[in-house]
């Protein structure tokens, strides 16, 4: 899930920095209270795509977090640039019983810095556009990296493998995690609307 940081230090699940493609205004995450968020209501095309439902409202990341199964494994990405977002989700994962579940993914080395500190598992997302620019990465120590599946090729996993790091791929159909997996990527981020089929 996707976490902003909101203007009351809340963590809001979203995947855009503003509410404008899904509810019924257009306001930036990051600049709205949670109470501000929570009170939109879903735009008319996703209204039809949840099946006409009026009540499904953005929520905070705690909420998620306690009606999910002991079990589950929840990859948080904090889209906020901000390390004191790290204090807040950490506060939320004890909360709600989450340790222990929880991967922390960031484009911030900050941010991932200050998460893996703690002991936890961090990812850092590293834009990359190439396999030459993939395989200069460093990353903080305890961090894996995501990287996109189009600067990843089975070289550039062996390279970063040879650096220590742990290697994750993303990827948005199923011809590009099934490379990935050839390239012997450790893990793959991948949208979950091709996993049934696989």
């Amino acid at each position: 899930m996707d976490l902003w940081l909101t203007a009351d230090d809340k963590l809001a699940v979203g995947s855009d920095p503003t509410t404008g493609r899904m509810w019924s205004r257009n306001i930036a995450m990051e600049a709205s209270t949670m109470a501000e968020l929570s009170s939109l209501t879903l735009s008319y095309g996703f209204r039809a795509a949840f099946r006409g439902a009026v009540d499904v409202r953005l929520p905070e990341f705690g909420e998620v977090a306690q009606n999910l199964s002991a079990e589950t494994k929840i990859f948080a990405e904090l889209k906020t640039q901000d390390p004191k977002a790290v204090e807040i989700l950490a506060a939320e994962m004890k909360r709600t019983e989450s340790e222990g579940r929880v991967t922390m993914v960031s484009s911030s080395t900050e941010v991932v810095e200050a998460w893996c500190a703690q002991g936890w598992p961090g990812v850092l997302r590293a834009e990359c556009d190439s396999p030459g620019q993939a395989a200069a990465l460093t990353v903080p120590a305890g961090a894996a990296v995501l990287v996109n599946s189009t600067a990843l090729d089975e070289h550039t996993v062996q390279l970063l493998h040879e650096k220590g790091m742990t290697v994750y791929g993303a990827a948005l159909h199923r011809q590009e995690a099934e490379r990935l997996m050839q390239c012997r990527a450790d893990g793959i981020l991948c949208g979950g609307f091709f996993l049934k089929e696989s």
